[in-house]
C-alpha cells in the first residue's frame, strides 16, 4: 500500500512546525514580563480553552460517572 501525502497535509504539517518553533520565542519573551507560574498558568489556559468548544452539554457527568466505575 502506497502512502502519499496530499498538498493539504503538507500544509498542515507546515503550520505544526511553524507553530511549534513560534512558540519557543514567544516563551523567551513572555519569561522576560512574567512569573514563571503565572506564564504557565496562562498557557495552560489558551491552550485547554479552545476545547471547551468541543465538549457536550450534559454528558460530562455521566462519561465522570463512568470512568470512576
Amino acid at each position: 500500500m502506497k502512502h502519499t501525502m496530499t498538498l493539504t497535509d503538507i500544509f498542515i504539517a507546515l503550520g505544526v512546525v511553524t507553530i511549534w518553533g513560534v512558540n519557543f520565542v514567544v516563551i523567551k519573551i513572555g519569561l522576560q514580563d512574567l512569573p514563571p507560574i503565572l506564564f504557565t498558568a496562562l498557557r495552560f489556559l489558551f491552550a485547554a480553552l479552545p476545547l471547551v468548544f468541543f465538549l457536550r452539554r450534559g454528558h460530562a457527568v455521566e462519561d465522570v460517572e463512568i470512568m470512576v466505575d
